[in-house]
């Protein structure tokens, strides 16, 4: 399922849809098998992760499948983390919305951190610092991270912090 859900996040222009890939959330695909919904089992609820990732068409027939779904398990559907374009759907098949946070952006065309003035002092330093302790950043395009390299380098850092990964959108 995960190669499969890979190819599809790889057509997709939705990066959100890159947490299926730490094998900790069932899938749920279309059938037309371009399109899926991932989520978790909490409680007595199911609980999806974002909007459905796949082409805009296959959306509100996905998220009237995982209601059905939800209604086989005597559980409630709860989405977490959707874009506001999107809540129609969910309110369709009788969802209400609560805001629990905002998501932070940033404008990219706008953003300077080499600005002068305080506004970025925090950020240079960080930033600076990082570079200074060996730090660096790639950016990848999606379905192209090194996912195998980042699973050693993350178990690495469990292992020495003692904890345990994180789930579901953490």
């Amino acid at each position: 399922d995960l190669d499969k859900a890979a190819e599809i996040l790889k057509a997709s222009k939705q990066p959100d849809g890159g947490l299926v890939l730490t094998g900790d959330k069932a899938i749920l695909f279309h059938p037309a098998g371009n399109a899926f919904l991932m989520y978790s089992h909490r409680g007595r609820s199911l609980v999806a992760l974002y909007d459905p990732i796949g082409p805009t068409q296959q959306r509100a027939e996905l998220i009237w499948q995982f209601r059905d779904l939800c209604d086989v398990h005597h559980a409630r559907p709860v989405f977490y983390q959707v874009r506001a374009e999107n809540l129609p759907f969910y309110m369709d098949i009788g969802l209400t919305a609560i805001k629990l946070g905002e998501e932070a952006r940033v404008d990219l065309r706008r953003f300077d951190i080499d600005a002068k003035g305080k506004e970025m002092k925090d950020l240079r330093y960080t930033w600076n610092r990082g570079g200074r302790d060996g730090l660096s950043l790639e950016i990848y395009e999606p379905g192209q991270a090194p996912i195998d390299e980042l699973k050693v380098i993350s178990d690495a850092w469990l292992t020495g912090k003692n904890v345990r990964e994180k789930g579901f959108s953490l």
